[in-house]
């Protein structure tokens, strides 16, 4: 017998269960589902794996990214009931702080009890006796959360992405103009305000004299963002973005300590590619208010779309990295372009899919830690044993200690397989030849990982 008792709903969600069972008999395998107002598929499995050793995975599948809460502390606690229902703890795991649940990768939560726990128990209480006693209670809980969960959004974030992304486009009610020249001089439109709200970087601008009090004036030729045929596709290019060339003031200001070059929006924004049509204006009536304007070349038009979707709507989508369509050769580009194309066909009222160290390389400019979080999860979650060496010795790597952090991670855990790897023989040549003169540093720290 089981059932499920209730939900907590403060600053943080818990959700719990009484369970009758017999921890010796590995026949038990439950499935208990909870059913909550937020929705998805929420559901506890409890299987006992050996006599006395309990195996708990919590999944909650179906839930927009972020959408019961943010920056929280996860625990789980297994127990058993006396005669009088009150639980006493048998075992407490917790998780690492997490940015936002559900989150991009991690949607369920598993621990293991183990016959140690029980014994221990007994041992604190003589009247619990793994051997006979039968009823238990699970509790997940996410406390800490810095939004009420009771705040939860009503509109999936993807469908709030439909409704909001054609305003990128639009001067009204816009009063901050973004220009892209080397995207055919491409526009994106926001509010300083929400701007200079989600950014300290861009209220520091907005307060400074980078962005020009301007008037609306003449056309501009636009990224056309909502459709593509294939007169307008241009053939995806493997290409660097060119670190040297020259930018406005305001450029200048948002420039970093080096640039790092690898996995650019860039070939992105080919995709998109267009001139606009000349639309017919009545600029007669009224002059034009004005707003602010800055212009960026150290950043791509589909990069900063996506970004401006995601502070509006939590709605972001990430292309594969381009070290999964490698070893190199004179397909890999056509490969990831196809990809691009397809995923852009069925969501073509959406931006393109961007790259996560794009937007991790943005987000670390405009100091936006939540989406610095959801970049560098994506980036983990790509992570294979063909890419892993290549990733560890990109550009982002090297400049970026928490990126770095991560992919040695994985790296180490799995260097067995890695060191045999195409990709690390190849960064192994590339750097006996001198052609990564960032690769020294990394590969120090990797050899005095991996010989402990």
């Amino acid at each position: 017998m089981s059932r499920f008792v209730e939900i907590e709903e403060k600053r943080s969600l818990g959700l719990t269960w009484d369970i009758e069972m017999d921890i010796n008999d590995t026949s038990v395998d439950l499935k208990l589902p909870a059913e909550t107002r937020f929705g998805g598929d929420c559901r506890l499995s409890v299987k006992v794996a050996a006599p006395q050793t309990v195996r708990l995975v919590l999944k909650w599948q179906g839930l927009e990214l972020g959408a019961i809460g943010k920056q929280f502390d996860t625990s789980a606690v297994f127990s058993w009931l006396g005669k009088d229902s009150k639980p006493t703890l048998i075992y407490k795991p917790t998780w690492s702080q997490q940015q936002s649940f559900p989150g991009t990768t991690c949607d369920d939560f598993s621990c293991t009890v183990t016959p140690t726990k029980f014994a221990d128990a007994h041992e604190g209480n003589d009247k619990f006796n793994a051997s006979t006693h039968r009823l238990y209670r699970i509790r997940y809980a996410w406390d800490g959360m810095m939004a009420p969960v009771a705040v939860v959004k009503s509109i999936p974030s993807h469908s709030l992405a439909h409704a909001v992304s054609p305003a990128f486009s639009s001067r009204y009610p816009n009063d901050m103009r973004l220009v892209f020249p080397h995207s055919n001089d491409a526009e994106l439109w926001a509010s300083s305000t929400v701007l200079a709200t989600a950014s300290p970087y861009f209220k520091t601008l907005l307060e400074s004299d980078f962005a020009e009090n301007v008037h609306r004036g003449g056309q501009t030729p636009q990224l056309a963002g909502t459709e593509t045929n294939d007169s307008q596709v241009a053939e995806l290019k493997k290409k660097e973005a060119d670190a040297s060339r020259p930018g406005s003031a305001a450029d200048a200001f948002m420039k970093e300590t080096g640039p790092a070059v690898d996995d650019s929006d860039d070939e992105t924004d080919d995709l998109l590619v267009s001139t606009a049509a000349e639309q017919d204006k009545d600029t007669s009536s009224k002059e034009e208010p004005t707003y602010r304007e800055v212009t960026i070349t150290e950043a791509s038009y589909s990069t900063y779309r996506a970004l401006l979707l995601y502070l509006l709507t939590s709605h972001i989508k990430f292309a594969p990295l381009s070290s999964t369509f490698l070893p190199r050769n004179t397909t890999a580009s056509k490969t990831r372009s196809s990809h691009l194309k397809s995923l852009h066909t069925i969501n073509p009222d959406l931006p393109l899919p961007v790259s996560p160290k794009s937007i991790y390389r943005l987000a670390h400019v405009l100091e936006i830690p939540s989406l610095l979080a959801v970049s560098l999860d994506n980036i983990k979650s790509q992570l294979t044993i063909s890419n892993a060496a290549r990733e560890l010795f990109s550009d982002t790597s090297a400049l970026y200690d928490e990126v770095r952090a991560v992919i040695l991670d994985f790296v180490v855990a799995n260097w067995a397989e890695i060191k045999e790897s195409e990709g690390m023989k190849e960064m192994e040549r590339k750097t006996i030849a001198g052609e990564m003169p960032r690769a020294g540093a990394v590969l120090f720290k990797l050899m005095a990982l991996v010989s402990k």
